[in-house]
C-alpha cells in the first residue's frame, strides 16, 4: 500500500511537471521480481517534448534531471572513417595487418609478406565512406612503378554502419 501511494504521488508530480506520458508509465509500474520487494521497474516510455519544456528536468531531483536531459538531447554517434575501416577488415581482410600512418589516428591495413592493402579513400558522399581493396603490383623494381588491381570498393553507411560492396551488381 505503502509503495503504490508513493508511486501515485510520483506520477502526480511528474504529471503537473511534464506531462501524461510520463506518469501513465510511473502509474503502471510493475515491480522487479527480485527478492528486494523495494525495487519497482518503470518501462521505458516516449517523452513528448511538446507537452514540457526538457530544461525543467535540470530542477528534477538534481543529477537525476540533468542526466536524464543529457539522453534525451543525446545525438546518436556517427562512425568515424577509422570504425569503417575496421568494420570492413572484419569481413574481407580479417587476416591484414594495421599500419600506423600520418597522423597516428588514420592507419590502414596490410597483408604480411605481400603488397595487398585495405584502406580508407575518403566519403564520396555526405553519409558513406569509401574503402578500397587492392593489391599493389610492381613493374619496374628500379624505379617503383607499378599499378593496383582493385578486389573491391566498399561504402560503409556513417549513421547506420550497412557495408555494401560496390563491386557487385
Amino acid at each position: 500500500m505503502r509503495q503504490t501511494m508513493l508511486c501515485l504521488l510520483a506520477a502526480v508530480g511528474l504529471t503537473t511537471m511534464m506531462g501524461f506520458e510520463i506518469a501513465a508509465g510511473a502509474i503502471t509500474a510493475q515491480k522487479n521480481d527480485s527478492k528486494d520487494n523495494n525495487i519497482i521497474s518503470i518501462p521505458m516510455i516516449s517523452l513528448n517534448k511538446s507537452l514540457w519544456n526538457p530544461s525543467d528536468l535540470t530542477d528534477f531531483h538534481g543529477g537525476y534531471g540533468s542526466l536524464l536531459f543529457s539522453m534525451l538531447n543525446q545525438k546518436k554517434d556517427e562512425l568515424t572513417p577509422m570504425d569503417a575501416l575496421d568494420m570492413v577488415r572484419e569481413i574481407y581482410a580479417a587476416n591484414f595487418e594495421k599500419v600506423l600512418g600520418e597522423p597516428e589516428e588514420e592507419y590502414y591495413y596490410k597483408l604480411p609478406f605481400a603488397d595487398y592493402y585495405l584502406v580508407y579513400e575518403g566519403a564520396p558522399e555526405d553519409e558513406k565512406y569509401l574503402i578500397h581493396l587492392y593489391e599493389f603490383v610492381l613493374d619496374d623494381p628500379d624505379t617503383g612503378i607499378g599499378h593496383t588491381v582493385t578486389y573491391g570498393w566498399y561504402t560503409v553507411d556513417k549513421a547506420t554502419g550497412i557495408i555494401t560492396d560496390q563491386t557487385q551488381p
